[in-house]
């Protein structure tokens, strides 16, 4: 973390920053630094150019405008390049003209002539701005050379992803259980099982968000998210290979993506004692934990997916949105029983019936997920 804020300091000191010649007034009196790039035959260009002449000569004693045209010069298109990932500007976006000041990038004409004064003056009242000149021998390092460009959450990705981990047969079984349980204690008292129910559903929704949201935040400031998404889609595959094996072979080994039997005993205890409500969300958060050997895949997954936005807000909505469709199915199946549409003993058949079907709909989903990532992304 420690490289990746040092890269990204020298990187923002490299080109915001100019080098006044040995015979020029303290730092204090420097000119601002200007870095405008252009195009040779850049329409748009030539538009603001009498625009611009006119605002550089009207801040002569106060402006240094750098001009690197990069249509036609390879080493300056490099550098537009790196300066348009520094400044994490999506690549649909960046383009001729463009201007760097007050460590923020204009683009377009109308934005340079709308915002380029403002910026100007905001600098100047700061005089903070530290010296040095951007030549051609400057090459701007981009923050976090193996860091994934922020550009676009793919939703479609999220919600598959997301509807695998829901049909996870693990949650499903600690819900039936509890339910069960729930049912010998409270019959006859719907309005107690229904809010004994809500309260574990809701400690699993709070869990799996925290965790979630954690590790999406650790993921997205490293400067290595690259190889993790990488390795998550390596990971998705190898998890959709261990889904399709229990869809056709169960439990074939002696193992199968599933809470561990030796645990059972152990999350059998947890629920049976989750008699009230307040019980049944210290139950719920302890229960998602005991699930991550079984959810843990596809979840990860969506965790990578969700920390390629660089928002905070973003990965707040994008992660209560996975965990509502993972607990979603938890909802109806409580529903149906509420309402006396059906069993926890249906409920337990058809689980059991059904649970090579789960599996394989979850292995196809993580391979072609895991496909997706690696070679189309």
């Amino acid at each position: 973390m420690k490289k990746c804020f040092a890269s990204l300091l020298l990187s923002v000191l490299a080109f915001v920053c100019i080098a006044m010649p040995n015979t020029v007034q303290a730092a204090e009196q420097a000119k601002i630094n200007v870095v405008y790039f252009y195009g040779a035959e850049c329409p748009h260009c030539k538009n603001l150019a009498p625009w611009l002449d006119g605002f550089i000569a009207a801040h002569k004693d106060d402006v240094n405008v750098v001009k690197y045209e990069f249509w036609h010069d390879k080493k300056n298109a490099e550098l537009f390049a790196n300066t348009m990932r520094l400044f994490k500007v999506p690549d649909e976006e960046a383009g001729a003209p463009s201007i760097v000041v007050n460590n923020k990038v204009l683009i377009g004409t109308k934005q340079i002539r709308e915002e380029l004064e403002n910026e100007v003056q905001e600098e100047l009242k700061k005089r903070t701005n530290l010296n040095g000149l951007l030549t051609d021998d400057v090459k701007v390092a981009p923050y976090c050379d193996f860091k994934v460009p922020k550009k676009e959450v793919n939703m479609g990705a999220i919600t598959l992803t997301a509807l695998a981990d829901s049909v996870n047969p693990c949650a499903m079984m600690v819900l039936i259980i509890l339910l069960s349980s729930l049912m010998v204690r409270h019959e006859g008292k719907r309005a107690k099982l229904a809010v004994t129910a809500v309260s574990f559903i809701l400690a699993v929704f709070i869990t799996y968000f925290a965790l979630g949201f954690g590790l999406s935040a650790l993921i997205a400031e490293s400067c290595i998210s690259q190889w993790i998404l990488i390795a998550v889609g390596g990971l998705a595959i190898a998890i959709g290979l261990a889904e399709l094996k229990d869809a056709f072979w169960y439990r074939k080994g002696n193992w199968a993506i599933e809470i561990p039997m030796a645990w059972r005993s152990k999350l059998n205890n947890v629920i049976a004692a989750a008699t009230t409500p307040a019980g049944a969300f210290v139950a719920g958060i302890v229960v998602t934990l005991f699930e991550l050997p079984c959810t843990g895949g596809p979840y990860l997954f969506g965790i990578s997916l969700i920390s390629m936005t660089d928002s905070l807000a973003e990965r707040m909505a994008l992660m209560g949105y996975y965990n509502l469709i993972f607990v979603l199915p938890l909802v109806v199946i409580t529903l149906l029983v509420l309402a006396g549409k059906t069993t926890i003993e249906k409920a337990e058949a058809w689980r059991n019936k059904n649970v090579k079907t789960m599996h394989f709909i979850i292995g196809v989903i993580m391979i072609a997920m895991g496909v997706w990532v690696l070679f189309f992304r």
